[in-house]
């Protein structure tokens, strides 16, 4: 009879330990964990976004477009997540200390059931203040449900993307020619 050597050994059981020790500790430094930035729902966009899970109304998109300093428009889109009522936004102001933006005169936008608004399409809401483009202006609006969401909303100007929200948007200058031409 022949005899066999193998020289194979079963793996102990500190190995196996240590093993899936080291497995649980790389989960811990290689993941994120829940409440690191890709664990929050992120829209890459220009505006500002205020979609709070409380309000049946989602502002997207929220930019003051501005030809000059101290005026502009305010665009956005308005969301409405019920489905049982419409909702008019009836107020637009200033809050903290940018209390001193205001808005001028404007036909308060209703928003149908499920549906959207998009100030672009209307011409946006009139706003004046102290600001300019490139400026960050916290705004308050005010809607007929007593939702009230306020924002941080970012000044661009009236050229680009947003070239015709605020007016005309005025003429692009070309550089002129190094022999004066």
């Amino acid at each position: 009879m022949r005899e066999i050597l193998t020289s194979a050994k079963r793996p102990s059981r500190r190995l196996g330990t240590a093993a899936g020790a080291a497995l649980l500790a790389y989960g811990g430094l290689a993941g994120c964990g829940f409440t690191d930035a890709t664990e929050r729902v992120y829209t890459p966009a220009n505006g500002a976004n205020a979609n709070v899970a409380e309000a049946d109304v989602a502002v997207l998109g929220a930019v003051i477009v501005s030809t000059e300093d101290g005026s502009g428009s305010f665009i956005a889109t308005i969301s409405n997540k019920s489905l049982a009522s419409e909702v008019t936004l009836g107020a637009l102001a200033g809050a903290g200390e940018d209390a001193g933006v205001t808005a001028g005169e404007f036909e308060p936008p209703r928003v149908a059931r499920g549906g959207y608004v998009n100030l672009a399409d209307t011409g946006g809401i009139p706003v004046t203040g102290e600001f300019g483009a490139g400026d960050f202006v916290r705004v308050s609006l005010g809607f007929d449900n007593d939702d009230r969401l306020t924002l941080n909303v970012p000044v661009v100007a009236n050229a680009g993307d947003f070239a015709g929200l605020d007016g005309p948007a005025p003429p692009v200058e070309s550089p002129e020619s190094e022999d004066g031409e």
